[in-house]
């Protein structure tokens, strides 16, 4: 009797998931012909749809809508075409860094970012270099940090090395960060010590907005060189609470070093 219903539900179980393959299929279909021949709005719910399958099979579905007509679709496919293998996706995103349309390039920027491949590094460089829109070269930013590719550092502290002031505060603040993601993983963080005198300059900053103050405390700790806790002391004493929190976390990290 146990054999018989041990059988009965391997059955069963073979014929869901035969069920679920074929409205899987079903759904990818459907997400096709919306892409196809849909107005924008239907493009971008599918392409929402699509990222959130978070497969492969999926995202080779929204490789067209990169060139799409409509700049808003081409910028949504950007995140949604992450899943396929690294060099795919890589090879398909990176000529949107060159679109027109600068929210494609944010987009595109963010999404390689999102993928974390080293080969974007260079175009990724290229465009915080040069491109003329503050935002997309804060995505710029934001993306080599996450890709962590040391060849970003000079750029990055370049940006740091320009006057503060309202427009370009975002960017600073991602500049910041990345450094410190870049450093955080290398075993050996000699290289990064050159940016230690300007990551203070910039935490002692006033006119630094508090958010590019904490990421430069959380930079130093990331590199661990003595010569900011003095800095940081100082700073962890700050009436804001953010600051004096990521400056006390970045002087564990020195010290434990």
């Amino acid at each position: 009797m146990f054999r018989g219903v041990s059988c009965c539900f391997v059955v069963s179980a073979f014929f869901l998931l035969f069920a679920l393959n074929i409205a899987a299929q079903t759904n990818l279909t459907s997400l096709a012909q919306a892409l196809a021949g849909g107005e924008t709005e239907a493009k971008r719910a599918a392409l929402f749809d699509i990222r959130n399958l978070r497969s492969a099979e999926a995202s080779r579905i929204a490789l067209p809508a990169l060139q799409d007509k409509a700049e808003i679709v081409r910028a949504t496919a950007a995140g949604s075409v992450i899943f396929l293998a690294k060099n795919e996706a890589a090879q398909a995103l990176l000529p949107l860094l060159a679109d027109k349309s600068e929210m494609v390039r944010r987009e595109a920027a963010y999404a390689l970012g999102e993928m974390g491949d080293a080969s974007a590094a260079t175009a990724l460089i290229t465009l915080l270099q040069k491109d003329k829109i503050i935002e997309v070269k804060g995505a710029a930013a934001v993306a080599l940090g996450m890709i962590g590719d040391p060849s970003a550092v000079e750029t990055l502290v370049k940006v740091l090395q320009t006057s503060p002031n309202d427009d370009n505060e975002f960017l600073r603040r991602a500049a910041a960060r990345s450094i410190g993601q870049i450093a955080e993983p290398a075993p050996d963080k000699t290289f990064f010590k050159t940016t230690v005198p300007l990551l203070i300059k910039t935490l002692q900053n006033s006119k630094e907005a508090d958010d590019t103050r904490r990421e430069a405390a959380y930079a130093l700790g990331a590199i661990g060189d003595v010569s900011a806790i003095g800095v940081l002391e100082e700073s962890a004493k700050s009436e804001d609470p953010y600051l004096a929190e990521s400056s006390k976390t970045a002087l564990v990290r020195i010290r434990k070093q």
